[in-house]
């Protein structure tokens, strides 16, 4: 049977196209279960918790684990009563542990009667003498958890387990290894009613759970994964990064909307070739003009929390900035439903198609119940005649609309229905015959002088040769439409518009730790931030422009000194401390470099073209480089530098003495020479010497 797209129930491996979740699932293996922790997975709605919940059981079972897979999604009557729930658990583990092969002694033993009289009591009886008894250590997972958090049984069940994990804490009792619960509410801070005439309380007895903080959403080079799968079976010539990119930008990863886009361009798109973004487009329509769960969903929780609704279309109609405080009650529900995000320390949509959907939502609400949208469409037909749009009616309906809209209004244009854009056009720069986009990514777009016109006789000969050779004016030109940038300080040339630049600061505390961080990593200290939907363009350069993925470097990256040019402002910025003061003063480089972890793209500024630069990937192994050849390298690498030799007589005898070491798993991007090194020009003008690393 040929695989699928998702986007029902759980996703099969072995049946539908989806994501590489391998690394996701052995990160939470040894991050939380190996410790045996306790935590709750929340996330939105039809994030993937049950499918990550099926992969996990799975590799756990290959370890070794007993896993008890669990759902209280039709187990309503489970909750009647403290009984029920006992004798319902006890009869969906019996199942779990006769799926699983255990010891007949050890299910005959489980199934023993709960007491009517102390039925939790009984319960955590049966519980100890398993997890003693089965020679495994024990799993409990529970998906939909909060189908019935507001129910006071639920609570002793969550208290049975705390009771049980601090006794064994103090080695008085024997429970499961490790505990997972999966649902939208954070079960450690969820809203319980306790009793029918009690006010809604916050109140939980899992404040054993620790925080996870694994990411669920996908990032580009996560989506790539499934689109290389689909790309190899189908062959349909598509640019799978591109494409990956492209449906990243429109979704922020969120894996409900990237199947479906998938679904839609593999099962509906026919209008259109399919695997491009004019397909992705197209994808995009039919999604939003088609019901589905997750908007039925969206319009539900919209309906139920007024507030809510009123900041989403503040924020969209009104451009109200709200500063991001998870603490705030509404906007942490906002980001537990999946609608609101940080977006540099201000509340924003998640997503685009999110705001597509919820701009298209409000503005339908508004028409139905606005009896000027409703006469203007009953107007509508005269302005039409033979079929022949007749433009002074047009302007004489509009004259008498605006007069009556604004008759009694101030000169101010107040904008409370949608946001106004300013329209330019830039012609003769990217689209002129001697500039070439040589490299895009993100909003970033690299162009390239093929000559250099603006020269006189007497230079027109080095000019020539000049360009043979690659030395080539270039500049980074950026479209804020697709993404916020910062860029080093005094690097902007021009722009057009609707731009807004910032420093970026977010108080005296940000100030000073900014200011630190420019000191030791010799960066600019200020970094300017530009917003909007405009276009920027930074200053020409005779040196080359690399874009680098932070995706495609495990999303953290370290730069040499004095390459950083430009990045999303998605990414954060760090000084990176060298691990000893001896790798900084020995390596010849800086104690700090400038460090950058996120998804984005960041624009770096090299000597050496990008066809020159090679790129070695580790696997949890060693490079070790003679001299400061390496100009990036991934943040999980450990830098230090080390004797060539195994003692100081082996590195001597050697000729090469100290080496630049890079460990662990990740990449290095390494230059031909070294940043120091002579330019031919130098050498030229120089009397021949003989040079040796060890004598300078």
């Amino acid at each position: 049977m040929a695989k699928k797209f998702c986007t029902t129930g759980t996703c099969i491996p072995e049946k539908n196209y989806m994501v590489d979740l391998s690394n996701r699932i052995q990160q939470i293996i040894n991050q939380y279960i190996e410790s045996g922790q306790y935590f709750t997975i929340n996330r939105a709605r039809q994030y993937g918790k049950t499918t990550l919940l099926y992969l996990l059981e799975k590799e756990l079972r290959k370890q070794d684990y007993l896993v008890l897979s669990l759902s209280f999604e039709a187990a309503d009557e489970y909750f009647e009563s403290l009984g029920s729930l006992a004798e319902g658990l006890s009869l969906d583990i019996e199942e779990c542990l006769r799926e699983q092969n255990v010891d007949e002694k050890v299910l005959e033993e489980w199934n023993h009667s709960i007491s009517e009289r102390f039925p939790m009591r009984s319960l955590g009886t049966k519980i100890s003498n398993l997890c003693r008894k089965c020679g495994k250590k024990v799993v409990l997972m529970i998906d939909e958890v909060d189908k019935s958090s507001d129910n006071q049984i639920f609570l002793s069940f969550l208290g049975l387990l705390r009771e049980k994990y601090l006794k064994c804490q103090q080695g008085k009792n024997v429970t499961f290894h490790s505990v997972i619960l999966a649902g939208v509410y954070d079960i450690k801070t969820l809203k319980l009613k306790l009793h029918p005439q009690e006010e809604s309380k916050y109140n939980s007895p899992w404040n054993i759970a620790v925080d996870f903080n694994i990411e669920m959403s996908f990032s580009v080079s996560d989506i790539q994964t499934m689109i290389q799968e689909y790309e190899q079976e189908h062959r349909t010539g598509m640019d799978v990064k591109e494409i990956s990119r492209i449906l990243y930008d429109y979704t922020s990863g969120y894996p409900y909307l990237v199947s479906k886009i998938c679904q839609l361009l593999d099962e509906r798109v026919s209008d259109v070739q399919v695997w491009t973004r004019e397909g992705i487009l197209s994808a995009v329509k039919v999604l939003l003009k088609e019901p589905n769960t997750l908007f039925d969903d969206m319009t539900k929780k919209l309906l139920d929390h007024p507030q809510l609704k009123e900041m989403l279309q503040n924020i969209l109609f009104a451009g109200v900035d709200f500063p991001f405080k998870r603490e705030t009650p509404i906007i942490d529900l906002g980001v537990t439903f999946g609608f609101l995000k940080d977006k540099n320390g201000i509340v924003a949509v998640s997503n685009r198609i999110f705001e597509t959907q919820l701009y298209d939502m409000f503005l339908s609400e508004t028409a139905v119940n606005n009896q000027m949208y409703m006469k203007v469409s009953s107007d509508r037909n005269q302005f039409i005649v033979s079929g022949m749009l007749q433009m002074p009616l047009v302007m004489q309906k509009f004259y008498e609309y605006y007069e009556e809209i604004y008759s009694e209004k101030d000169q101010k244009f107040i904008e409370e229905t949608g946001r106004g854009k300013i329209m330019y056009k830039i012609s003769n720069f990217s689209d002129n015959d001697d500039v070439k986009i040589i490299d895009k990514s993100g909003p970033f777009e690299v162009i390239e002088y093929q000559r250099d016109l603006s020269v006189m006789p007497e230079d027109a000969q080095l000019a020539f040769f000049c360009s043979q050779m690659n030395v080539r004016k270039r500049q980074l030109k950026c479209e804020l439409s697709r993404g916020n940038v910062t860029i080093q300080s005094g690097a902007m040339q021009w722009m057009a518009g609707d731009v807004s630049a910032t420093t970026g600061i977010k108080g005296a505390g940000d100030f000073l730790s900014k200011t630190i961080r420019g000191k030791v990593t010799g960066e600019s200290v200020i970094k300017p931030e530009y917003t909007g939907d405009g276009t920027l363009v930074l200053e020409p350069t005779y040196k080359h422009i690399i874009l680098l993925d932070l995706d495609e470097w495990g999303n953290s990256i370290v730069l040499d000194d004095g390459l950083f040019l430009a990045c999303e402002s998605t990414l954060k910025q760090k000084a990176v401390r060298r691990k000893t003061f001896s790798s900084a003063f020995a390596g010849g480089e800086g104690f700090f470099n400038l460090g950058l972890k996120g998804s984005g793209v960041v624009c770096i500024e090299s000597d050496c073209s990008r066809e020159e630069l090679v790129e070695i990937t580790l696997e949890d192994d060693v490079v070790k480089i003679d001299g400061n050849l390496a100009i990036a390298w991934s943040g999980s690498l450990d830098f230090t530098v080390e004797r060539a030799g195994k003692s100081l007589l082996g590195s001597a005898a050697s000729g090469e003495g100290l080496v630049n070491v890079y460990r662990g798993t990740g990449k290095v991007l390494l230059a031909p020479v070294g940043n120091q090194a002579m330019k031919p020009q130098q050498v030229i003008e120089k009397e021949p010497v003989i040079v040796g690393d060890d004598d300078e």
